[in-house]
């Protein structure tokens, strides 16, 4: 991983943690979309539709 997707990530992850706790969403669900996320950055040929699945617990 590079330096600018670390730094990437951590920013993502700081925000995805506030968000969450905004919104009240569980740990179960704040990982998933960590994990999808971490998934989708490490593979340029993951598409929306892709992203979506995997959210939503259909590809997971």
């Amino acid at each position: 991983m590079t330096a600018t997707m670390a730094l990437i990530e951590e920013l993502f992850l700081a925000r995805l943690a506030a968000l969450a706790s905004e919104h009240g969403l569980t740990d179960a669900e704040t990982e998933r979309i960590a994990w999808v996320f971490r998934q989708a950055a490490a593979n340029p040929f993951m598409t929306e539709q892709h992203i979506f699945r995997k959210l939503s617990g259909e590809d997971f």
